[in-house]
């Protein structure tokens, strides 16, 4: 549900820093608050900017839920904060405004710039708890009929191979699309409420409009998103041997030796679970986590073997730690870069 911006590799921190969601969240905040201090909040850019970044904020909280070790605390966090963060949202749009008028004026436009990016956030919260519920738990009517198995390796001595269904598409390309969605959908709302100033002036606020916005068009919305990222899904089979990996997919073969992978990524469950690799002029991304699989099988991939984690790590690659719960990622050994690669790559 919500999505990783980038695949973690190691960067110098300022680098890092261009990474992290909160990070162009809190730019975005900053571009769009003189608006909302000069009263014009409302105007197109500030109020793209402000939903862009409280969907930021979201997304980054989505995040973080899902990194954390034990699954169900993280299932709780996201519960608690997102039914608090409602009720709170709830409570400022039709209750809390009569104690926000008691305010001085430039707090009030501050918080009015919190509200509104709130909105986005709160909402992607929630599409990210509905996803993880309906993920986790099943209707007992359909667990009575179809039980759903992750995919699983198959012995090709000297080697395994899997079969999974996965969406052929970068994260990076997947963030954008959805940051794009939230933008056309912003500048949506904003015309709707340019079309319909004289019924909101008479029959409510541009503050509720926003929420059944959300409610009636955003939501529905995504699941089309999600439908048709889902039409894009496609069969696919990778096989570890001894000393190379193959990817299969409905047109194409590509082999990589181990010597010259560069990178792989592995991640076997979750939203996130995907296969990105790169190595031999070669660049792969595997998304599994959103892709429509049949009835009987989970959107997961297998956790590689440690058999083929050792073979890779002997073809001049090391193993990178991760806090993130399910991720293999396998990079480069700086130190096996040339020379010792070459002599790998000779005895192979």
């Amino acid at each position: 549900m919500s999505l990783e911006l980038f695949p973690p590799v190691r960067l110098p921190w300022w680098k890092k820093l261009f990474r992290k969601p909160l990070f162009w969240a809190l730019i975005c905040a900053v571009l769009a608050l003189p608006w909302y201090l000069n009263g014009n909040g409302m105007e197109l850019l500030p109020f793209l900017l402000t939903l862009v970044g409280g969907w930021l904020c979201g997304f980054a909280f989505v995040n973080f839920t899902l990194g954390i070790q034990r699954t169900w605390w993280g299932v709780l966090l996201h519960a608690v904060v997102a039914v608090v963060a409602a009720l709170l949202l709830h409570w400022v749009v039709f209750n809390g405004s009569s104690f926000l008028k008691t305010l001085p004026e430039q707090l009030r436009a501050v918080l009015f710039c919190v509200q509104m990016g709130a909105i986005p956030g709160v909402g992607w919260i929630w599409l990210g708890l509905l996803s993880r519920i309906t993920s986790v738990v099943a209707k007992p009517a359909k667990t009575a009929k179809v039980t759903r198995l992750a995919p699983g390796w198959e012995d090709t001595s000297p080697g395994t191979r899997v079969q999974f269904w996965a969406l052929p598409m970068s994260m990076r390309t997947l963030t954008w699309a959805i940051v794009g969605m939230c933008v056309l959908g912003g500048g949506l709302a904003f015309l709707l409420m340019i079309a319909f100033d004289s019924f909101l002036l008479r029959f409510g606020s541009a503050k509720l409009f926003i929420i059944v916005f959300g409610v009636l068009i955003a939501l529905p919305g995504y699941y089309l998103f999600r439908t048709i990222l889902g039409r894009k899904t496609t069969r696919h089979t990778v096989s570890f041997a001894k000393d190379r990996m193959t990817i299969e997919t409905e047109s194409n073969i590509t082999t990589i030796p181990y010597v010259d992978l560069e990178r792989l990524i592995w991640r076997n469950a979750s939203d996130y679970a995907r296969m990105e690799v790169r190595g031999g002029a070669h660049t792969l991304s595997l998304l599994v986590g959103m892709a429509r699989t049949p009835k009987t099988v989970l959107p997961q991939l297998p956790p590689l073997s440690q058999q083929t984690i050792q073979r890779l790590i002997n073809a001049g690659m090391e193993k990178q730690p991760s806090r993130r719960p399910g991720v293999t990622i396998l990079v480069v050994d700086p130190s096996a870069r040339h020379s010792d690669r070459a002599k790998i790559r000779e005895r192979s």
